[in-house]
Parts: C-alpha cells; structure tokens; sequence
C-alpha cells in the first residue's frame, strides 16, 4: 500500500513530470550509489526531479504557460523539457552522439520516450556523461 500510496502522490504533482516516467519502485538509484563526480549526480538528480535549470523549469518562475517555454538554444520551437534537453536539441547532437554511441540504444532522429527510459535504467553512467558534456555546452553557450 505504501508503494500505491507513493505513485499516487508522485503522479498529482506536474513537476516530477520525468521523475514518474523514470521512476518505478522506490529503490535507491544506481547513480546515487555508485557515481563518485558531485557535478554528474547533482545533474542527474536535478534533471530526474524536474528541477534543471532549462526553460521548463524557469519559465515557471515567471508563470510562462508550459507551451511557451520554448528552448532558447535551438530554433524548432519545441518546449525545452528534459526530453528535448537529453533527446532532440540540435545544440547537444555531438554529445549525444557521443552517448549513443556507447549504448545498444538506437538513438535515432531525436529517439523516443522508451529510449529515453532506457537509457536511464541501463545506461545511467552514459546519460551522466552525456548530462556533464551538455550542461558545460550550454553554460559556454550562454555565458559567452
């Protein structure tokens, strides 16, 4: 009944949005038990929470609908949630490459939900790579 009780909770709360789709059981995660770099699993602990800095998550500060909260690093005018941060942006195509690459997770044009999933279930250290690479992108990118 807790663990019901748990999902029910989680799934009322609009911001843990990727934390429902990633999180199943209410296990320890491999990557807060085993990642030893502070950056990675501050990151993926963040992304995975919905509280990454990208424009999902700031949008809400200045009460932005959801649908405005456009990705500011690309022009295909898609809202830059986490999906679209680990999944689609062009900006990161080389990272992601990158992380792809080291999987037997096809990533394909931009890949999917159950490859997103995946990839957080089999290949966290990858994801966590990948995470660190992006997130220093973005920063060099912004603060030019």
């Amino acid at each position: 009944i807790m663990l019901t009780d748990w999902k029910h909770e989680v799934n009322k709360k609009p911001k843990l949005r990727t934390y429902v789709t990633l999180k199943s059981n209410v296990n320890v995660e491999p990557y807060v038990k085993y990642c030893v770099n502070r950056q990675t699993r501050s990151l993926m602990a963040q992304l995975r929470s919905g509280i990454l800095p990208i424009r999902i998550e700031t949008g809400r500060f200045c009460k932005l609908p959801v649908e405005e909260r456009l990705c500011e690093m690309c022009n295909q005018g898609k809202v830059e949630d986490e999906f679209h941060f680990i999944m689609e942006c062009p900006l990161y195509h080389q990272e992601r490459q990158g992380m792809f690459e080291k999987t037997d997770i096809d990533g394909g044009a931009g890949g999917d939900r159950e490859n997103f999933q995946l990839l957080f279930k089999t290949h966290w250290r990858e994801v966590g790579a990948y995470l660190t690479a992006a997130w220093a992108k973005r920063r060099s990118t912004l603060f030019r």
